[in-house]
């Protein structure tokens, strides 16, 4: 079973405490350089406005839900600029301060964005350079201007520089992923799939697809393709196309990608929601969605995730505290899994399970070396471009075939 504690998973107002990250030692590293620039390719907003004729101001933007006022109020201390403000159920954190801005400048100069709000970023920093080192002749107050009418909705170029290449790293994804990422379950009868998913505009579709790339060359996955690509054109006649990464397969998600992110520092309240997620994982491993205690407690547990559980939800009536009480009875009692032979058995429904062992496929060197590794027979022979009957073949055979200039065996793990 992956382990996930309990304690701070499922409490009463669904709020992170900060306090202690607060009082640390406010100096940056990488690896808080890193999260925030992913943080910022998904929430991050750069604008300029004209207050005159010759006077422009220049800001940055963090907007998030009011429950992640504390994560805002995090990076405003750690930066030491800044500042937070709440309105409604929103918060932002806001640097106008020309010093200020430039600090946020030089860090995104170093730790370079990978969405296209680069563009927005390189416009407002050409555009500070101009307002202060130059003196504000006609045409250097046009020029402004005309950085100012191109940015963000008014934008119709998004070509990124040919310098920059998508640079994603642990905690730059972690960030994106507090942003953008979603942990959600499809629920069904006596089913609860997990899915894990990024959504994108399709303009940056070079950057989704080096993030499915770094997904899918984690520890342990031998370059598996198991990362699912699609695009799809939201309602509404001025949205753009969407991409959108799916994960679904359940020997990725338990030993790649829970212990992948189990293993960062979070820092917003989506912690929560991908806490539960390991949660339903366990409850589903153990056997439990096929007894009415569990599929009570699971429902229980996806009626409160993600928007369910903000503070401005009207889900309000699950008691939370029980709620992680049942939990915690369930992973601690017997598995409803049992073995009799060699055949897995439901012991709630007295009847053998119709779920068999995961088929494995890995592509190995003659020294035994794994360079790739397939979760179907199917996904196989996809690679490949051939047919399913081939991989049997090959499989019952154990003949070697040509796999990029050397002689490699499939296996079944």
């Amino acid at each position: 079973m992956i382990t996930i504690s309990l304690q701070n998973n499922i409490n009463l107002n669904y709020k992170k405490n900060f306090s202690t990250e607060l009082k640390k030692n406010s100096s940056l590293n990488n690896e808080f350089k890193e999260w925030l620039c992913g943080l910022i390719d998904g929430e991050g907003h750069f604008y300029i406005n004209k207050k005159s004729e010759t006077v422009f101001s220049f800001r940055f933007e963090i907007h998030l839900h009011i429950d992640d006022k504390l994560l805002l109020n995090y990076i405003c201390k750690t930066l030491g600029i800044g500042k937070v403000y709440a309105y409604g159920d929103k918060c932002t954190f806001v640097v106008s301060n020309h010093r200020e801005v430039q600090i946020i400048i030089d860090l995104l100069t170093k730790y370079p964005l990978n969405t296209t709000k680069l563009l927005n970023f390189l416009d407002l920093k050409k555009a500070l350079e101009l307002y202060t080192n130059s003196t504000r002749t006609e045409d250097i107050i046009k020029e402004i201007t005309n950085l100012k009418n191109g940015m963000n909705s008014k934008r119709t170029v998004f070509k990124m520089p040919d310098f920059h290449i998508p640079l994603i790293t642990n905690n730059w994804l972690l960030g994106f992923v507090e942003g953008e990422g979603s942990f959600s379950v499809r629920r069904g009868s006596n089913k609860f799939e997990l899915l894990f998913s990024i959504s994108q505009s399709s303009k940056d579709e070079i950057l989704m697809d080096a993030i499915k790339q770094f997904l899918e060359n984690l520890p342990g996955t031998h370059g598996s393709d198991v990362v699912k690509k699609s695009i799809y054109k939201p309602k509404g006649v001025n949205h753009q196309p969407v991409i959108q990464l799916v994960i679904s397969q359940t020997d990725y998600i338990k030993n790649v990608l829970i212990p992948f992110f189990s293993s960062l520092k979070w820092h917003s309240k989506k912690e929560l929601d991908f806490n539960d997620w390991v949660i339903i994982f366990n409850l589903k491993e153990r056997g439990h969605h096929y007894q009415e205690e569990g599929l009570r407690v699971l429902n229980a547990i996806v009626n409160q995730m993600n928007n369910s559980r903000l503070s401005t939800s009207k889900n309000t009536n699950i008691d939370r505290d029980q709620l992680l009480k049942d939990i915690a009875v369930l992973l601690n009692g017997p598995s409803n899994y049992g073995i009799i032979g060699d055949r897995k058995i439901i012991k709630s429904l007295n009847k053998l399970a119709g779920v068999g062992k995961q088929v494995i496929i890995q592509l190995e060197e003659e020294n035994g070396n794994i360079i790739k590794t397939f979760y179907s027979i199917l996904d196989c022979a996809k690679f490949f471009n051939v047919s399913r009957t081939l991989i049997y073949s090959r499989l019952s055979d154990n003949r070697s075939i040509i796999f990029e200039g050397k002689s490699v065996f499939i296996k079944k793990k």
